[in-house]
């Protein structure tokens, strides 16, 4: 009787092993020894010839089964990237995982089928090797990379199963499952636990937008050879140093991110080249007549200024909007410019400047001195939390005079 494929898989694993095939390197060596034309595949005579010398006595029909289930392509040869997925088998419980979030965010409809436009709307060609290191364009990295799911039938289109066997032939390579999580994750953007480098580019990119910030001069005094790469420390000291406040977590998927495989260093060239899109478009001076954004529109809401943006909770906003109404009461049957106060101080160049903010402390000093307002403690505490809707220190000026006095504004 035939054993399954299975059975007789398992038996050519005990003895490759057995023999140190075990990990890339283990199975590479042992593949060369098996290759005796050295032409990186095995035909059905190298293979029978290995089996016999690695011990493995099985009848001509498990043979032939073993080699027809090595042999993916049926070929009538096994190269190495065969003999790898056969050998090491199927992914992991924890690679399969990744493997599916990353088909389900590009199957954006939900149908079990990726469009190729799909792919490449999401694939991050940017963090190719080849493409950090200059020897590849993102289009050509792109398309060597489209190029794996082009079927037999060249529908354009991936399913669940071709899309998991690339990736199964990707695996087989990979030896340690934190790289294997660490290259998903520069591709699609995906982990294991909720971190969400999206949510983590979008606060920077806002940081440096709204405060001008150049990150490339808090970084190139630790590169003494103008490389493109510091180490992690060094990365996130220049965060800091940039004003960029971090988790822990947060620094390490940045840095992952980022970083050369090979030397763990983080490349942060690339990292200022996407923060310099912020304010210009790379290679512009090429194409002059480019049309260029006035300002980023996914990360600024234009009536920002002119808005506050936090409702406080519970009691809270109905605390607010009573002092609110007591003092639009002041302001009309005084007939105070609520505005005109504030423009003077927001441009005080001795003092923290933010366009169309204040200060807290000369929040409280336009009301109590300049505008006459008596209000308590608790009063103050309140409209600064209301009109400060980053914690930061500073007040949107603009949206509490539109509160109490909107014909001012």
């Amino acid at each position: 009787m035939v054993r399954s494929v299975f059975s007789i898989l398992e038996d050519l694993q005990d003895q490759l092993y057995a023999r140190g095939g075990r990990g890339i390197k283990g199975l590479g060596r042992v593949f060369r020894i098996m290759d005796d034309n050295g032409n990186r595949s095995l035909d059905r005579e190298e293979f029978m010839e290995a089996m016999a010398d690695i011990g493995m006595d099985i009848p001509e029909e498990e043979f032939n089964v073993l080699f027809s289930a090595l042999d993916r392509d049926g070929g009538g040869s096994i190269d190495f990237e065969e003999f790898l997925i056969g050998i090491r088998g199927k992914m992991n419980e924890f690679r399969t995982k990744l493997v599916r979030a990353a088909f389900d965010k590009l199957d954006r409809n939900g149908n079990g089928v990726i469009e190729m436009n799909d792919i490449a709307g999401v694939y991050n060609a940017k963090k190719h090797p080849k493409v950090m290191e200059g020897k590849m364009t993102e289009g050509e990295a792109l398309g060597a990379y489209l190029a794996n799911f082009d079927g037999e039938d060249g529908d354009g289109k991936v399913t669940w199963a071709e899309f998991q066997e690339y990736y199964a032939g990707v695996s087989a390579s990979v030896d340690d499952d934190a790289y294997f999580e660490l290259m998903m994750f520069k591709a699609y953007d995906i982990s294991p636990d909720t971190f969400n480098l999206g949510e983590v580019m979008n606060k920077i990119m806002q940081h440096t937008y709204k405060n001008r910030v150049r990150p490339k001069e808090f970084f190139v005094d630790f590169d003494k050879l103008r490389s493109g790469y510091i180490t992690q420390g060094q990365f996130q000291t220049g965060m800091s140093m940039a004003g960029m406040t971090l988790t822990e977590r947060n620094y390490k998927g940045l840095c992952d991110y980022y970083k050369d495989e090979a030397t763990s260093r983080v490349h942060y060239k690339s990292f200022c080249e996407d923060m310099d899109q912020l304010f210009t478009l790379r290679g512009l001076e090429k194409v002059p007549l480019q049309s260029v954004p006035a300002e980023p529109e996914s990360l600024l809401n234009k009536t920002r200024f002119t808005q506050a943006s936090v409702t406080l909770g519970g009691t809270e906003e109905a605390k607010v909007q009573k002092v609110l109404t007591r003092l639009r009461t002041f302001v009309s049957n005084r007939s105070i410019p609520v505005k005109g106060f504030f423009d003077d101080f927001s441009r005080n160049q001795n003092s923290p400047m933010r366009v169309n903010h204040v200060t807290c402390q000369q929040f409280s000093q336009v009301l109590s001195y300049m505008m006459g307002l008596s209000l308590r403690e608790s009063e103050l505490a309140i409209l600064l939390q209301k009109f400060d809707a980053d914690g930061d220190g500073f007040v949107n000026y603009v949206a509490f005079a539109k509160e109490i006095d909107a014909a001012g504004v």
